[in-house]
């Protein structure tokens, strides 16, 4: 990831993640999803990246989502 991007959280299901990154964006908060999955098992995680100004209100949107 480039500098000055930090990963908020993870999802092990693509759908959520991407949900989660279009909530952001409904916010002006920029987000890049990162699918670590294996392709074969399909093991793994969907990492999501935010800028690190925004990294704060972001963690307030995600504690909403979660709850």
């Amino acid at each position: 990831m480039e500098k000055g991007w930090v990963m908020l959280t993870y999802f092990d299901h693509r759908n959520r993640a991407d949900m989660f990154s279009a909530l952001l964006e409904s916010i002006n908060i920029q987000a890049v999803a990162i699918n670590k999955k294996g392709s074969e098992l399909l093991v793994g995680s969907v990492e999501i990246y935010v800028k690190e100004e925004d990294y704060d209100k972001a963690k307030e949107c995600l504690n909403d989502f979660e709850n």
